[in-house]
């Protein structure tokens, strides 16, 4: 497979011509996202889709900035948010291949500044988001979200430097004790800082060397370069839904600034192109363009449900995701089950995650897709769109 980006090589019309789409299928998909850009519900947004290596869809629709009415495009700049936690945990588990970490290495024997409260936790906890941490000022323990307000730790730490986080991250009240409940939150920035500790570097220049670079994913990073801006993706001021504010800097943090600490949670800028190349290395297993940047059994390790009869759950993966049943939670993504209920589509073993901002990937290893969906949609509706997307490209599907 080339090192080049895929989006140079995908024909935006929906020809589904040898695909494994129908034409029709595709067409919906164009349909319905360009009737709900019309409608006001979405500033514009971005799909690739890939089947059995075959490019097969890329459409862009509405604006890049809807007070500007500048058009989207399909190598258009997003905000991806939690899509970072995949990235920032194959960056750990290829660390693990090298033998320089070790799942069940203890937290603290990397970063010091962990020891005591924090002595048990592993990195197989921060991988499957089991450490104790969360997102507190999410949190309804008011005690618990005053102590994640007080140190400043909110969905994207960016705006504090790593001592800074580490600190906090000592501090804050854990949810509950290490290895016995899933619970999303900032063990994924926690778990960047550990590459970081153990390689010398910062994580997005880690991973620019031993991911992006290789992978050929030319736009993504922590930080948007000058020449860079004019593609960047912005949500609407008001949320659609219930017309309140999209309030910064959750939604609209300032990706052209120099960030004070590359969030392995949330800190990512990328674009769909750049996304469907990492979702196809994974995919294949982690082969690339002949080069095995991970190991089969590694991804498939990865990508299996590691919550039953582990760990509890009080919201589950997929509930939490996309309001669906069904998933579990693997070594950085959300896992379908396969004795699951799920009321979406999908193979077994299909994998995924999404961003707070709209964004979302999946791949079905059994039908061998892998599909990006792109937007700047933050709020009430970013569920549902997950939803659709799944729902949607799985109607498209013909036979293999």
């Amino acid at each position: 497979m080339s090192s080049q980006p895929l989006i140079l090589q995908i024909d935006c019309s929906p020809t589904g011509a040898d695909t494994g789409f129908s034409v029709a299928g595709l067409q919906r998909i164009r349909d319905d996202l360009d009737a709900e850009v019309a409608a006001a519900n979405l500033p514009g947004a971005v799909v690739m889709l890939v089947r059995n290596d075959r490019p097969a869809f890329a459409y862009a629709t509405g604006y890049l900035d809807p007070v500007a009415r500048s058009p989207m495009c399909l190598d258009a700049l997003f905000r991806i948010y939690s899509m970072t936690k995949p990235l920032t945990s194959v960056a750990a588990m290829m660390l693990v291949e090298q033998g320089v970490l070790a799942l069940g290495d203890r937290i603290a024997d990397h970063l010091p500044q962990m020891r005591g409260a924090r002595g048990e936790t592993t990195v197989l906890h921060l991988l499957l988001h089991a450490s104790g941490l969360t997102y507190g000022t999410r949190s309804k323990d008011a005690t618990l979200r005053q102590a994640y307000e007080d140190l400043g730790l909110v969905v994207n730490p960016r705006g504090l430097d790593a001592q800074r986080l580490l600190y906090g991250l000592a501090r804050v009240p854990l949810l509950q004790m290490p290895g016995t409940s899933w619970e999303y939150g900032l063990s994924t920035d926690l778990l960047g800082l550990m590459v970081e500790s153990v390689t010398g570097q910062r994580l997005g220049a880690w991973l620019q060397q031993h991911v992006f670079g290789p992978l050929g994913m030319v736009d993504t990073a922590f930080q948007v370069m000058p020449d860079q801006l004019a593609r960047l993706a912005q949500p609407f001021a008001r949320d659609p839904v219930d017309g309140m504010p999209i309030a910064a800097p959750d939604h609209t943090f300032d990706a052209a600034s120099q960030p004070l600490l590359d969030s392995g949670g949330a800190g990512a800028i990328s674009t769909a192109g750049d996304y469907l190349q990492f979702a196809l290395m994974l995919r294949g297993g982690g082969l690339h363009g002949g080069a095995q940047m991970l190991q089969a059994d590694t991804v498939q390790c990865m990508t299996r449900d590691h919550i039953a009869g582990r760990l509890a759950a009080r919201v589950a993966p997929g509930i939490a995701a996309m309001l669906s049943p069904g998933y579990g939670f693997g070594l950085g993504f959300g896992v379908r089950l396969k004795d699951g209920a799920a009321d979406l589509p999908g193979s077994p073993g299909f994998y995924f995650w999404s961003g707070t901002c709209g964004t979302m990937f999946w791949v079905d290893p059994v039908l061998q897709v892998a599909a990006v969906f792109m937007t700047q949609a933050p709020g009430l509706s970013r569920q549902s769109y997950r939803r659709w997307f799944v729902r949607r490209v799985y109607e498209a599907l013909e036979s293999p």
